[in-house]
């Protein structure tokens, strides 16, 4: 409810030529707070919906759904900003949230007992102790750091891709976008087919980070417009592979009692990040444009590969 009242916001202030800089700095940063509260339940969630041995699939699923809204929703933005402006889309994304109030709303859950913690610790502390002392978690969320960051943030260069590098303006960028989703919609579909092994599970997550590093690395180096939408089709095919096996990965490994705080965790790690990735290349393609920032993007996943390779163990994720 309280990110639709942004978006609605949003829209009112862009209908009313009030959008300014600082008054739409201020509602992504409330937007923030919202996720803050919202990612972290609706991950731990998923557990109790499903079961673990049906979660991989579970996320591999709420992955499709995630990213069909990327290849649906660039689509029609694009068309729409292209014929009536900004506006209308900020007012449909505001509507939209009535579906996901709707669909919450219509759950019927059985009650459970709270998940109490060891000697009743329910602190933040507690939780980033415990995930020192789990290896696999350790390494498996310090990488969604530095991938989310840095790699995860290359779609914000891309409305400087599309205006300064190939000269297309709204639809082009949606496209690139769309190719994006549709990359992540395939592989989010095959992920979910079955279960797998650990074994299985560590190597979908070292080939997603290849897969996707070599699609940022296309971006980067293609000449044509084609070229760039088949390669962020790649890319996308390959960041959801690795994402959507971290987080399966790493629900799989916590300990009921610390999974809510595990997820904050893993939420600060996969949006929490994404200020400064998203600053950092900014700088970076302001003087030299997209490019090379692209470069970086595409370069961070090969090498936390060949660190994970090197530091997560088959066992550290369980048979699923």
């Amino acid at each position: 409810t309280a990110a639709m009242a942004l978006a609605l916001t949003l829209g009112a202030a862009s209908w009313a030529g009030m959008a300014t800089v600082p008054l739409i700095a201020g509602l992504a940063a409330l937007l923030g707070v919202v996720g803050a509260f919202d990612l972290p339940a609706r991950q731990a969630f998923l557990v109790d919906l499903v079961g673990a041995e049906d979660l991989p699939s579970a996320i591999a699923l709420n992955a499709t759904i995630f990213n069909t809204a990327r290849v649906i929703g660039p689509a029609v933005a694009g068309v729409l900003v292209g014929s009536v402006g900004e506006t209308p889309c900020f007012f449909v994304n505001g509507v939209s949230y009535i579906a996901a109030l709707w669909a919450l709303l219509g759950m019927t859950l059985p009650r459970r007992h709270a998940r109490i913690p060891p000697h009743g610790d329910r602190s933040l502390r507690s939780g980033v102790r415990y995930v020192r002392g789990q290896p696999g978690i350790r390494a498996l969320l310090l990488a969604l750091g530095v991938v989310s960051a840095l790699s995860l943030q290359a779609n914000v260069l891309m409305p400087a891709l599309a205006k300064r590098t190939f000269g297309v303006g709204a639809r082009g960028y949606g496209l690139l976008l769309t190719a994006y989703g549709a990359g992540a919609v395939l592989s989010a579909l095959l992920l979910a087919r079955r279960r797998r092994t650990a074994t299985e599970q560590r190597r979908v997550l070292l080939a997603g980070l290849l897969v996707f590093g070599v699609g940022l690395l296309g971006v980067a180096a293609s000449w044509t417009f084609a070229a760039a939408v088949v390669a962020q089709l790649i890319a996308g095919l390959g960041m959801v592979r690795y994402t959507a096996t971290t987080n399966a990965s790493v629900q799989l490994l916590v300990d009921d009692a610390y999974r809510g705080r595990v997820m904050g965790l893993h939420t600060v790690m996969f949006a929490g990040v994404v200020p400064l990735g998203s600053l950092a290349l900014g700088t970076l393609a302001t003087p030299f444009g997209p490019r090379p920032a692209f470069v970086i993007s595409g370069l961070v996943p090969l090498v936390v590969a060949l660190w994970l390779r090197a530091t997560l163990r088959p066992i550290d994720v369980r048979e699923t």
